[in-house]
């Protein structure tokens, strides 16, 4: 094996991007006299792309781009809008088929906005919603449980307010099926008892005082998780729908922007090389279960015994795609670890 080391295809994934790339670039219809932009001049044409996007936005009087304008900026400034167009824009770029993946989340939030009409449970907002809540109420019963520790040191008066404590926790966690106006109600009418400290010791008044207010707080944060009403909620999802729809108007005009000053500089990006190596070993497909290996990608695959990736939580879903396109079903090993992730 370790002779074989030498005959080893060992690159990073852009340099076999590239590889595959240069060797088919007539079938891509691309230039043999392209260049690689760097990071840093990737960066300026970025750059110089946000602003004529921006300056066309203002001269235009585009109303969608001004209610962005609006709603995402502090009035005084717009570099934080730009900043974040980019930064979205370069991350949308990690995906196998961008546009098309942002059309589906806007499709989802379309379908979430509905649902909050009937049941603001029913959304994907409201069921990480319920666990959150029954996250914050473990949390509680944990502290209840540390109170319980010196219930017996005590006269019963001092241990009421922990007793209300849980069955505030009771009553929340069985109204949660019946839905968020139910938990919402049952919130309202929670009502804690104080401590009488005075007439303990002030180690002993002290410490339940602290149980008190920490197992206190969690009800309090659930509270203000049901601070909206429906119509609120379903308000906002209305805000956020249209900014995603316009958000995506200005990022689609970025790309326009960006892939004709490419053109024009003769150049490509690392984003490219990804998703030109995705189009050469891909048969069609709009989404990931739907691609189907290329005549390219099969003979490709063949050349490999085994696979190895290192670094794998840096990995984003276009490269990701790459690998498992030319990867067998039982030839791939990666290495990696998801603390240190990029994409996370």
């Amino acid at each position: 094996q370790l002779f074989a080391i030498e005959s080893a295809n060992i690159s990073t994934i852009h340099s076999f991007c590239l590889d595959l790339v240069k060797q088919n670039f007539q079938s891509l219809g691309l230039s043999p006299k392209l260049r690689i932009a760097d990071e840093a001049e990737a960066e300026l044409m970025l750059d110089k792309c946000a602003e004529a996007v921006f300056d066309k936005g203002y001269e235009d009087g585009d109303r969608g781009f001004l209610m962005l304008v609006k709603q995402l900026t502090n009035q005084r400034s717009d570099g934080e809008l730009k900043n974040a167009l980019i930064s979205i824009y370069n991350k949308l770029m990690s995906y196998p088929h961008p546009f098309s993946w942002l059309e589906e989340r806007r499709d989802a939030l379309a379908l979430e906005k509905e649902k909050v009409v009937s049941e603001v449970f029913s959304t994907e907002f409201g069921k990480n919603l319920i666990n959150k809540t029954k996250k914050l109420i473990s949390e509680g019963r944990a502290i209840l449980e540390e109170a319980e520790e010196f219930s017996s040191m005590v006269e019963e008066k001092l241990f009421e307010p922990f007793k209300a404590l849980d069955e505030a926790y009771d009553k929340i966690t069985d109204v949660v099926d019946s839905g968020y106006l139910a938990v919402k109600d049952e919130l309202s009418k929670i009502k804690i008892p104080s401590l009488p400290k005075k007439k303990y010791p002030p180690e002993i008044a002290d410490y339940a005082s602290d149980l008190k207010t920490n197992a206190n707080n969690k009800i309090k944060e659930i509270a203000e998780f049901y601070s909206d009403s429906p119509q609120e909620i379903f308000a906002d999802t209305s805000v956020a729908l249209r900014i995603h729809e316009e958000f995506s108007k200005l990022l689609q005009a970025l790309d326009g922007e960006y892939v004709e000053l490419k053109s024009e500089r003769g150049v490509l990006d690392f984003s490219d090389l990804e998703h030109l190596a995705l189009k050469l070993l891909t048969d069609g497909g709009q989404s990931f279960a739907d691609m189907r290996q290329s005549e390219l990608c099969k003979r490709l695959s063949e050349q490999f015994q085994e696979i190895y990736i290192d670094e794998y939580q840096d990995t984003n879903p276009v490269q990701d795609a790459i690998f498992s396109l030319i990867a067998k079903p039982d030839n791939k090993f990666i290495v990696g670890d998801v603390k240190q992730s990029l994409y996370r």
